[in-house]
């Protein structure tokens, strides 16, 4: 059962922030696999998405991190990605998040428009609301209150995933978007950690729920879902 944590201090600060931030738009499922989703983070399941892409994952991970910030059942929200574009841009000027900016994009993109606000994103980082990293920032941590966006988790090791999910402390929930036919570790003769979390998951039914996004499930466009479907078996 998920804890909830809400003291007056942080009632009153969320509540300064929804007003500044946003107005969460009211999202309904267009396809089984985002209803089951949906269903199952809010049973306090941790979430395991993987699948086509353009079958709305990381849109949904955000609107369902959203409502846990407006209803006050957690305290930020953490988006974590590969390391994998950060160890190819190591030897580039600039700070880390001048690196990694080009990555979030889709998340402030999300964000705004579910907020209604094209400012949220700004509001909720610049007040750690929101907070964006990679896996080689995690260590030493425990993640309590928090939703976990873990987008793109194929691209991760088993070492990466592993270090991440020891990081997960109390009332915090887990959701990991991905998709095996996207991954950029091949090339680099690295493990993807794909096949530890579904075993993993398998393993913890109590903790987990993972869902198959097929690509019946493609919600982009109709070019992208006719275009996923013609290549499956190329």
């Amino acid at each position: 059962m998920r804890k909830t944590n809400n003291t007056p201090a942080k009632g009153k600060r969320m509540e300064a922030i929804k007003k500044e931030a946003f107005t969460l738009l009211d999202i309904q499922p267009k396809t089984e696999a985002q209803r089951m989703m949906m269903a199952g983070y809010l049973e306090g399941q941790n979430i395991v998405a993987y699948g086509s892409a353009g079958s709305g994952k990381s849109f949904i991970a955000c609107y369902l991190a959203l409502k846990d910030l407006q209803e006050k059942e957690k305290n930020k929200i953490i988006i974590v990605r590969s390391a994998v574009p950060t160890r190819d841009q190591g030897f580039l000027p600039g700070s880390l998040e001048e690196k990694s900016a080009v990555y979030q994009i889709p998340y402030v993109n999300f964000i705004n428009e579910l907020c209604q606000n094209g400012a949220a994103w700004d509001i909720m980082t610049k007040k750690e609301i929101i907070q964006f990293m990679t896996t080689s920032y995690v260590r030493g941590v425990t993640l309590d209150d928090a939703v976990i966006i873990v987008d793109e988790f194929q691209n991760m090791t088993v070492h990466e995933i592993y270090s991440l999910l020891t990081r997960i402390g109390e009332n915090t929930q887990v959701i990991l978007c991905g998709d095996t036919k996207q991954t950029d570790l091949n090339k680099k003769k690295e493990e993807s950690c794909f096949n530890w979390v579904m075993k993993v998951s398998e393993r913890m039914p109590e903790w987990f729920d993972s869902i198959h996004f097929m690509p019946c499930d493609i919600v982009r466009s109709e070019f992208v879902k006719k275009l996923i479907m013609v290549t499956e078996d190329l």
